[in-house]
């Protein structure tokens, strides 16, 4: 542990880096916004679905956490009925 310690005051972090920037990210909310089909928006970005979701979550004044992702849409047919 003290061997951590040591890094983290060098400035060093552990961990994985992330795939999605803060470009990713803006670029992946429009997309979204635009109801660009999801497979598309992971397809361009490079990343995978989870990591998506992941990405496109905010949290609220009241610490509840929505989804940038809109819903499907619903497209019934006269069959359905």
């Amino acid at each position: 542990m003290a061997g951590l310690a040591a890094a983290r005051r060098r400035g060093r972090v552990g961990g994985r880096p992330t795939v999605m920037t803060a470009a990713k990210t803006k670029q992946a909310t429009q997309m979204v916004t635009a109801r660009t089909p999801l497979a598309e928006v992971t397809d361009v970005l490079g990343v995978s679905r989870t990591t998506l979701y992941r990405h496109l979550k905010t949290t609220r004044a009241d610490g509840t956490v929505a989804a940038v992702v809109p819903p499907p849409v619903v497209v019934r047919s006269e069959l359905d009925l």
